[in-house]
């Protein structure tokens, strides 16, 4: 079952600690397929994740709304990234219902507006994304790792010269 702790940035799924339950028996047209969108209807991050993967005998937790996308000139990625993008989300939170827990129906949900352009230019969208979270994990590994050598620096000069504090 995929729950919103398997979501990574509330947008990417994590496949590898999916919890599994035994005691329900779900229709076969619950179990997610590849290309699936979960869409999180409650709560205050109305984020949809795109399943890229297809996975045996999965579903979603309650909180997800699943969107199977059916249409041939829309990439299942590029509906998932425009769902989070500041437009959409604008959108959804003006139609939120709730106060303590905010929700987005199916019906909200379908009354969102989603520009189509060509398939070639939806595949040029989403590479650019994917391109640009690659270069933001990499900075943070570059600062990460630039931290850990002047700390490292700063300590030997602190100790004369000497590494780990020895004298």
């Amino acid at each position: 079952m995929v729950q919103i702790r398997d979501l990574k940035d509330y947008t990417k799924v994590t496949y590898e600690n999916l919890a599994s339950v035994n005691d329900i028996h779900p229709k076969p047209h619950h179990f997610l397929e590849k290309g699936d969108l979960l869409f999180i209807a409650k709560g205050m991050h109305n984020f949809a994740a795109h399943v890229d993967k297809q996975l045996a005998r999965t579903v979603a937790a309650a909180n997800f709304l699943v969107i199977r996308v059916n249409i041939e000139n829309v990439l299942p990625e590029y509906l998932a990234w425009c769902i989070n993008q500041g437009p959409a989300q604008a959108f959804l939170k003006e139609n939120a219902k709730g106060s303590y827990i905010p929700s987005i129906s199916k019906r909200v949900l379908s009354e969102l507006q989603i520009p189509l352009p060509s398939l070639e230019l939806q595949q040029k969208i989403i590479r650019t994304q994917q391109l640009m979270n690659l270069e933001n994990e990499l900075i943070a590994q570059i600062q990460n790792r630039r931290k850990i050598m002047i700390e490292a620096l700063l300590l030997k000069t602190a100790n004369g010269g000497k590494p780990n504090g020895t004298r």
